[in-house]
């Protein structure tokens, strides 16, 4: 599972060009606010999704499959990898609602980001 989800990330890779990834390094010259095509970045939201949905999977079964073997119910282990799978929205929405009050819009999401990013680094080590 682990390279078929290294194969899916390469064809993303591949079929997002390299002008267009937010993540090649570019000149600042270069970055001018009046070339952003709404359709390029509609294309990038779309892949991204793609990805952060496929890393899901190998999630869900990290939790389910310990859960079937321990319980021999495949509802329980269904029930328990939903909720666990259903927390992380349920957490966004919460904490953007928490931090609305505190910051205008995209401040928001730039904290929400940066908390994400640290609770994800945390929980790797």
């Amino acid at each position: 599972m682990f390279f078929a989800g290294i194969a899916v990330i390469a064809l993303i890779d591949k079929f997002v060009p390299s002008a267009e990834n937010p993540h090649e390094i570019r000149d600042v010259k270069d970055m001018k606010k009046e070339n952003i095509d709404d359709q390029a970045l509609l294309r990038m939201g779309m892949f991204s999704a793609l990805a952060i949905a496929i890393h899901n999977f190998p999630e869900g079964i990290a939790v389910s499959v310990p859960i079937y073997f321990a319980t021999d119910d495949r509802k329980k282990a269904f029930l328990y990898s939903f909720l666990s799978g259903l927390s992380e929205p349920v957490g966004a929405i919460v904490g953007y609602f928490i931090l609305m009050r505190f910051f205008n819009g995209r401040n928001v999401w730039n904290c929400i980001c940066w908390c994400c990013r640290n609770y994800g680094l945390y929980f790797i080590r």
